[in-house]
């Protein structure tokens, strides 16, 4: 006789796919938001393109170069930083898509079975994703800083170029 599932063990279920599923979409939003740094970022290189960083005839001060000095290492950080955010990441999927893990883990199961063993591997992938996406958002937020310093110190620049 077929043993019935209780409705608790499919709610477990359902919040437990629906978890993973916003994991997912947070790692996909993590790295379109790195991508859009790096497009970002794009802006500085053409802003010391503007003024002609190494052209001779436009009379730059010492605190210019110093400036420009420590805009390259913070783009340069960020790049590093934005790359590895927006690199393939190791995300973990309930069950390795294989055909001896999926005999394994539902073959001459009762459904209860199953659903309690989905929800086991659903809870455990969310558990190793959950430090992964924790690592990412920390990056992300350090991405943004270095950003805002970054135009901070344009300002900064800018400002230099511009004093008498």
């Amino acid at each position: 006789m077929k043993e019935k599932v209780t409705p608790d063990f499919t709610t477990m279920f359902d919040e437990a796919q629906k978890q993973l599923n916003r994991q997912f979409t947070s790692f996909s939003s993590l790295k379109k938001y790195a991508e859009t740094i790096m497009g970002v970022s794009s802006v500085i290189v053409s802003f010391f393109a503007t003024f002609k960083v190494f052209d001779n005839t436009i009379i730059k001060p010492a605190s210019f170069f110093a400036l420009f000095f420590f805009i390259v290492i913070l783009y340069t950080v960020l790049m590093v930083l934005a790359i590895n955010l927006a690199r393939p990441s190791s995300v973990e999927s309930p069950i390795r898509a294989d055909i001896d893990n999926y005999n394994r883990a539902y073959a001459d199961k009762s459904e209860k079975d199953i659903i309690m063993s989905q929800i086991t591997i659903y809870v455990r992938a969310i558990q190793k994703n959950e430090k992964t996406l924790i690592k990412q958002e920390r990056l992300s937020k350090i991405m943004g800083y270095y950003l805002c310093t970054i135009v901070a110190f344009i300002f900064l620049a800018t400002i230099t170029l511009l004093a008498p």
